[in-house]
């Protein structure tokens, strides 16, 4: 019986291990699509203020700024979703890891 529990509490060692993987890794995209907008963002307050660029170059840039921040808000939304997922994951696998330490006790 305690065998059977201690490869219990390795694999859910192992799943919670991959799962915080995963959460640190979400957080890093999140972080270089804020840097991608911020940086496109630098970009354009350069131009603006520079005296030999064509108002008509600057709109584009300020159109594609807000193709981009669309699209990075759908994947931002899907990855905030997909995190608070794991984190109730990583929730309930501390949960069992408790109850099998109990388990492991009274054994």
């Amino acid at each position: 019986m305690g065998s059977v529990i201690q490869s219990q509490a390795e694999a859910l060692k192992k799943w919670e291990q991959k799962i915080q993987e995963n959460i640190v890794f979400k957080e890093y995209i999140l972080r270089k699509i804020k840097k991608e907008e911020t940086k496109y963002e630098g970009k354009i307050m350069i131009f603006e203020q520079a005296k030999d660029v064509h108002k008509e170059d600057i709109e584009e840039l300020k159109e594609a700024l807000h193709a981009m921040k669309v699209r990075n808000t759908k994947i931002v939304e899907e990855l905030e979703k997909e995190k608070v997922l794991m984190e109730e994951t990583l929730e309930e696998i501390h949960g069992k890891l408790n109850t099998l330490k109990r388990e492991r006790v009274k054994a």
